[in-house]
């Protein structure tokens, strides 16, 4: 299933054809039914590992400024003050921060906060398929990745975990 559900992303993102496009996004649906495997995408020279149903690549396919503002205001931000500094709460796989990844803004640091393990497993995965992709091999001093996990407990049972993701890249 999860060869299927990758060729029929891939096809939907690559499709020119509306009519493919439609038929396509239906299959999509109709395999969701029954399962969402973790799948890897290429797009717009990204590349991502999220969840069959996770909608990032298409969304961008759909509306092409869709999320592409990120990495030039992040860029903006270096200019203007020498870093950049950002919080994602609900990271999810990361996607925020993979989008505003550039050499020109280089010297900056990112906390991602997901609460749901299975997304926030996938944020490593996808800072190191765009972080190699970006810098052609970086030298571990060029960037560090922290996991932390936290488990709150305000009811008197069983705490939630938290997982947090420090990532920070120095050059």
């Amino acid at each position: 299933m999860k060869f299927l559900a990758q060729a029929i992303y891939q096809h939907t993102l690559k499709t020119q054809s509306r009519l493919c496009f439609r038929i396509l996004l239906h299959l999509r649906k109709f395999l969701l039914r029954f399962c969402d495997p973790v799948i890897t995408a290429t797009f717009r020279e990204l590349r991502l590992t999220m969840p069959f149903s996770h909608t990032i690549f298409i969304n961008q396919k759909l509306y092409p400024h869709y999320d592409m503002r990120l990495q030039a205001i992040a860029q903006y931000i270096c200019a203007k003050d020498g870093r950049l500094a950002m919080i994602d709460v609900g990271a999810n796989i990361g996607d925020t921060a993979v989008l505003s990844l550039s050499d020109q803004a280089s010297n900056a640091s990112y906390l991602l906060i997901e609460g749901e393990r299975s997304y926030a497993d996938l944020i490593y995965t996808n800072l190191s398929h765009n972080l190699r992709s970006l810098h052609k091999l970086p030298s571990p001093d060029s960037y560090a990745i922290y996991t932390t996990n936290s488990t709150l407990d305000s009811t008197g049972g069983g705490g939630e975990t938290i997982n947090s993701f420090i990532f920070t890249r120095h050059f």
